[in-house]
């Protein structure tokens, strides 16, 4: 006959004198919680800067290229010593037309900067004057940290942070005898100085804040026909060329190592739950009911998931510390090491993994026999 047994089970004695086997469970749950996170950095590294060199600038500027009427020139000089006025006029025409902060012809070319895994291109620009160049390095809150401003022709300063992404070989593309006279601090990654006498790609520099204007539909008001570089085009393009993809890819990615992971979990665990069954039998034949052993059961689990969650973050911190260290300040780089996305997404597939092993674990329930019932 069955007695009735009232103390209640506890979950520690299991734990105490079984640490392999949780420690084995746990362990997996925290590599689990690591890989996720860890991708996510990563996916996150090839990303984020990108978007910060090819959309962040335009917060603070827009590029003009308005429409000017075209000539032949005898010489190149004669042809730059032209479009400068033109640009002048026009530049004093915007400032004119609509209200913005500073008007600023300039000149460009372009430099390319990495990424983790890629590269992309980021504008150098090249002003009249230094009073021109002054009031960019104020509005883009560059200060000086090493060397001196550009006083001659030829001469660039550069940011900090893209001097430690290609060194000297940030001048590949520019062209020309350039020379890096100084080193600026800045959240961007600025190249910029006084042009040589043959840079002969025009346009204007509006320096405004207010990056949700629409300033194309402004200057065609007033009749200034132009094309616009501005955080919306800059955000539409790097969509195009690479964001759309990359989302893709990384949601791609997160699903299918998370679906792969949360099965292999969920095997261990019912493997876990099985080995469990021999020892849930002798707690019903000696009084304890099958409610009994299911709370015992999910505390265990509970205790399991909690630790695994905890030993997840510290590895998953000090992995992407490590590769914070090791792989992306050394280019100059910053990302997101605290990544609430991945958190939520970790959260979810632990909760959703937590939650389907109720189902083995409530079918091992009902498998539970007394030795009564067995004889």
């Amino acid at each position: 006959m069955r007695t009735t047994v009232k103390q209640k089970l506890s979950c520690f004695p299991y734990l105490k004198h079984n640490k392999r086997r949780v420690l084995a469970v746990v362990i997996s749950l925290s590599v689990f919680i690591t890989m996720l996170y860890v991708m996510g950095y990563f996916l996150g590294a090839c990303m984020e800067p990108i978007a910060v060199m090819m959309i962040d600038p335009y917060k603070k500027y827009q590029i003009v290229q308005p429409e000017v009427e075209s000539s032949e020139y005898e010489t190149l000089e004669e042809g730059i010593a032209d479009y400068t006025n033109m640009m002048n006029d026009k530049a004093q025409e915007i400032e004119n037309a609509i209200n913005v902060d500073e008007v600023i012809p300039i000149r460009s070319r372009f430099a390319m900067c990495y990424s983790v895994l890629g590269m992309t291109s980021i504008p150098v620009f090249y002003f009249n004057n230094s009073e021109q160049m002054d009031s960019f390095s104020s509005y883009m809150g560059a200060e000086l940290v090493e060397g001196k401003w550009p006083a001659n022709p030829g001469e660039v300063v550069v940011s900090m942070n893209l001097y430690a992404n290609r060194g000297e070989d940030v001048l590949d593309r520019v062209g020309g005898d350039y020379e890096i006279v100084g080193f600026v601090e800045s959240d961007n990654y600025l190249i910029y100085g006084l042009p040589l006498e043959n840079e002969n790609n025009f346009s204007i520099m509006i320096l405004n804040d207010e990056y949700q204007r629409d300033i194309k539909e402004e200057l065609e008001n007033k009749g200034i026909i132009s094309i616009v570089s501005d955080f919306e085009s800059a955000t539409s393009s790097y969509n195009s060329d690479m964001g759309d993809s990359m989302t893709t890819i990384k949601t791609t990615l997160t699903g299918v190592a998370g679906g792969l992971l949360s099965l292999c979990m969920l095997v261990v665990l019912s493997m876990h739950i099985r080995d469990r069954h021999d020892e849930w039998c002798l707690m019903s034949s000696i009084g304890f009911s099958t409610s009994d052993v299911f709370v015992m059961a999910i505390k265990e689990m509970l205790i399991c998931f909690l630790s695994a969650v905890a030993i997840g973050a510290i590895i998953s911190t000090i992995t992407v510390v490590i590769l914070n260290a090791v792989m992306v300040e050394p280019l100059g780089l910053t990302v997101n090491s605290i990544r609430f996305q991945d958190m939520g997404i970790i959260s979810v597939a632990i909760l959703g993994i937590y939650g389907l092993c109720q189902i083995p674990l409530i079918l091992a329930m009902r498998r539970i026999q007394t030795v009564d019932e067995i004889e």
